[in-house]
């Protein structure tokens, strides 16, 4: 006896995250292209929010969903132009930023911070006869920033109130500091140089999306 069997369908599933996703993806790059202030993100997407209820309560399910669309997009525009363009007035970056632009040189400077992360070690390049000074292994700290001391700070050499996040490059091998540690350093300061050739890899602005 033949039997026959016929295929199932199987439908595709809904993911409306995926949506809200993608419309906070399209706030983020609106505001790095086109940056609006946190109020005014907010504002539009309150104004979004509200429009989502009335349309929502007369059950008009299609213009509902465009709102709360648009009230992610504004959120996600929020909240990059938070993290991308407002920082402490003491952020270790304006320093930076004030000694280059006036000697166009790396300043000393004296650090007190706590270590957020592990030591992690560089190894030294291989050997090339045309460096003059030969390459020695480092060792990379990552630093919040609680403090400096600088001549260039009105004041002279007090301590005065700094934050951000600084990533200190040590020469040699440092033994015995962990997360968590307070550190006192003094190094000298240095913006991450902008790419220099077309199409290379930003990484001052890849360190600036995460925060340091």
């Amino acid at each position: 006896m033949a039997g026959s069997s016929k295929g199932e369908t199987c439908e595709p599933r809904y993911a409306p995250l995926a949506s809200v996703l993608a419309a906070v993806s399209v706030g983020i790059v609106l505001d790095r292209f086109y940056p609006l202030t946190v109020p005014t993100w907010l504002l539009a997407a309150t104004s979004m929010l509200m429009a989502w209820l009335w349309f929502f309560r007369r059950g008009w399910d299609k213009p509902a969903l465009v709102m709360i669309l648009l009230a992610g997009a504004c959120s996600g525009g929020a909240r990059h132009h938070l993290c991308w363009s407002l920082f402490s007035e003491n952020d270790i970056a304006f320093l930076a930023t004030k000694q280059q632009k006036h000697t166009q040189i790396a300043q000393p400077i004296c650090l007190r911070a706590e270590v957020t992360g592990g030591s992690r070690r560089l190894p030294a390049p291989p050997y090339d006869p045309m460096r003059i000074i030969p390459p020695v292994d480092r060792t990379r700290l990552e630093l919040r920033v609680t403090e400096c001391r600088h001549g260039a700070a009105p004041g002279g050499n007090t301590w005065r109130p700094a934050d951000g996040r600084a990533t200190l490059i040590v020469d040699g091998h440092v033994l015995g500091i962990h997360a968590g540690n307070q550190v006192e350093v003094l190094a000298t300061l240095r913006r991450v140089a902008p790419p220099c050739n077309p199409g290379q890899f930003d990484y001052a602005s890849h360190l600036r999306a995460d925060g340091k």
